[in-house]
């Protein structure tokens, strides 16, 4: 979870935390093993009232995927489920 302001656009953000993440992936972290990411992202906006719940979301996320218990409206669709998606939703998926 990341907050940013609103003249920043999603999309540099993004290219500035994945190329960040990349290089610190492929230099320091784990120089001999591949990394790359995902081909779909996400954004999404959270209200102040919801962030608790968002954050415990984000930190349990390993033990969601674990025993299986994802929140649906938290979640990407998989990527053999994005093609039942509406063409303009399903494009910016795979942006």
């Amino acid at each position: 979870m990341i907050g940013f302001p609103p003249t920043l656009m999603i999309s540099n953000l993004m290219k500035q935390v994945k190329g960040s993440s990349s290089h610190l992936m492929a230099h320091k972290l784990k120089p001999s093993q591949f990394f790359k990411w995902q081909a779909a992202d996400g954004a999404f906006t959270v209200s102040h009232r919801n962030l608790d719940s968002v954050a415990n979301h984000i930190r349990n996320h390993p033990i969601h995927h674990s025993q299986k218990t994802l929140i649906p409206t938290f979640e990407l669709p998989s990527t053999k489920n994005i093609w039942r998606l509406n063409k303009p939703y399903r494009q910016t998926l795979l942006r």
